[in-house]
């Protein structure tokens, strides 16, 4: 009898009759001259087929590589005390709600959304608590998907504890077309059916990151209609720029709850990122170049609260012969003080500010520039970095101009 046919019955039912009916079976095929095989090493090979078919079940879920957190781009232990304080307090209240609740972090351009939504999973995962993150980027569009948040959701939930995974495994038996199913099938059929056996004590966390970066409205539909579906301890925090068709219909629900202080404005942001540019400054490559105390704060203060504005300049100085006169030149120049109503205006600012500052009379430099930003304009879905080195390795760009278009293409693509 081969595994397949073992499983194939195993599927038609769990009770004692079906075991020993095969295991009957089994001896009647072995006859009495074969060397016999106990009950217990019989039970032994069930079990190790039906892990088998658990595991196969399981691999067939959508999987992204890329989408989890990491600990290097979490902000510093102590930026966004307020913000990380006011979440715990939310958190708190979850064993005392009737239903789980949506958190939503929505801020602009460069407010430091991410750093905070990988901060939030590195405690969380410190704390025992992380059941699944996704970070959504278009730059890996075919990967980023509401399935493959879907399908790291559900592997989350079977790494809580044998049960919650033994019983996700039996619903993919049964019906394997569930493993690439739509995520409201998913949701259906696999994890309201598993709630009733989810730890209840301990909160259990779920975080997205740009949710404005998914390509499709599955997941906002599902974070609209079906939250209050799940179970109180379940706690899903969810960052994203404020856009119109996100907000409209998330923004009043019952279950969802916005984040009251913004990630850009007031005197704590600009306090963290001043802690954020210190800590950048002593450490390499800068560590050799003196930044005054008034250079400092007047890099601070000109970054208006927006993390991704100071985040580019200090990249940018990373190359720079005279870091300390190409930062006084950017916030001393028109451009760098003056202030903006968005963060999207005041980086575009800026990268016309690098912009000018390339050497253009640099004519490898220049045909580099044209060559990596045509790509840009002409590809359909975002590109990185890597994609454009991939993209041009076999001519003399890729080989022989490497530090000019690594230059173009890095100051460029934040």
């Amino acid at each position: 009898m081969t595994t397949a046919e073992v499983l194939k019955n195993l599927r038609r039912g769990n009770s004692v009759q079906i075991i020993e009916t095969l295991l009957q079976r089994f001896k009647d095929e072995i006859g009495p001259s074969s060397q016999p095989w106990s009950s217990g090493l019989w039970l032994m090979f069930i079990s190790e087929a039906l892990e088998i078919d658990r595991i196969e079940g399981l691999r067939r879920l959508p999987d992204s590589r890329g989408a989890s957190w990491d600990s290097n781009k979490a902000c510093l232990p102590t930026p966004r005390i307020v913000h990380r304080r006011e979440i715990k307090s939310w958190i708190d209240m979850s064993t005392q709600r009737f239903s789980a609740e949506l958190l939503l972090i929505a801020d602009g351009m460069g407010s430091g959304k991410t750093s905070l939504a990988h901060s939030i999973c590195q405690q969380a995962q410190k704390d025992g608590c992380l059941v699944a993150c996704f970070f959504f980027s278009r730059l890996r569009a075919e990967e980023s998907t509401s399935r493959h948040f879907f399908g790291s959701l559900i592997r989350g939930l079977c790494r809580l504890n044998r049960t919650v995974r033994d019983e996700i495994a039996l619903i993919l038996q049964k019906d394997d077309s569930l493993a690439v199913a739509p995520p409201s099938r998913q949701l259906q059929e696999i994890i309201l059916p598993i709630c009733r056996v989810l730890p209840r004590k301990v909160p259990l966390f779920v975080v997205i990151d740009a949710l404005d970066e998914d390509p499709d409205t599955e997941l906002l539909t599902i974070l609209q209609d079906g939250i209050s579906l799940l179970p109180s301890n379940l706690c899903l925090i969810a960052t994203t720029r404020p856009e119109a068709g996100i907000m409209s219909r998330l923004e009043g629900r019952s279950h969802v709850r916005r984040l009251p202080f913004s990630l850009v404005q007031g005197k704590d942001t600009l306090q963290d990122i001043h802690r954020h540019i210190q800590e950048r400054l002593r450490n390499p490559p800068f560590q050799e170049t003196i930044f005054s105390n008034k250079l400092v704060k007047d890099f601070v203060d000109r970054s208006e609260g927006v993390f991704l504005w100071a985040e580019v300049i200090l990249a940018y100085l990373e190359d720079s012969l005279y870091r300390d006169k190409d930062l006084q030149d950017i916030i001393a120049s028109p451009q760098g003080a003056q202030s903006h109503p968005d963060a999207e205006a005041k980086l575009d600012d800026l990268y016309g500010q690098i912009l000018m500052k390339l050497r253009w009379s640099d004519e490898r430099l220049a045909r580099a520039y044209k060559t990596f930003m045509g790509a840009i304009v002409t590809s359909k879905e975002p590109i990185s970095l890597k994609a454009l080195a991939a993209l041009y390795a076999h001519d003399r760009i890729g080989r022989r101009n490497s530090e000019a278009s690594s230059l173009t293409a890095r100051q460029l693509l934040p």
